[in-house]
């Protein structure tokens, strides 16, 4: 690729679970090499924000169907803000999904992404509702699900 335009370019690979793990690249072109790096446009910049570890010291398990609703109300989640996720990794998981119908219906066929080492971190970057729930879907339908 040939990279004819000065500012910013982003690329990413079309596996969401490759790109969530980092396979993705920005790059900078400069026109002048002896002119400094202006830093990145405004709205790639995230305010640094919090790190909440989600059911604090009790992680991501299966309580009563009602913890992680608990858990959240209290909280103020900002843009910039991110959601540890701990967890015996091999019986568990985190899907990020997309609507409260598959966050009702424990529905995991449609993830945004999906994060299962057991130590995930996910930043907030956008404001809005974020769901999360586990594939398994015994434990999302007991309580499993933020």
């Amino acid at each position: 690729m040939t990279l004819t335009e000065p500012g910013f370019h982003y690329f990413i690979t079309s596996n969401q679970t490759q790109c969530v793990l980092g396979q993705k690249l920005d790059v900078l072109v400069i026109h002048d090499p002896s002119r400094p790096v202006p830093p990145p446009p405004p709205s790639k910049i995230l305010p640094v924000g919090k790190t909440y570890k989600v059911g604090d010291s009790e992680g991501w398990k299966v309580y009563d169907s009602d913890f992680y609703n608990k858990w959240s109300e209290g909280k103020r989640f900002q843009v910039g803000d991110t959601l540890l996720f701990e967890y015996a990794n091999k019986i568990n998981d985190v899907y990020e999904i997309n609507g409260d119908l598959e966050f009702i219906t424990c529905d995991p066929t449609s993830p945004g992404a999906v994060h299962k080492t057991g130590h995930d971190l996910v930043r907030l970057t956008e404001p809005g509702v974020h769901y999360f729930i586990t594939s398994q879907s015994a434990y999302c339908e007991a309580g499993l699900k933020l």
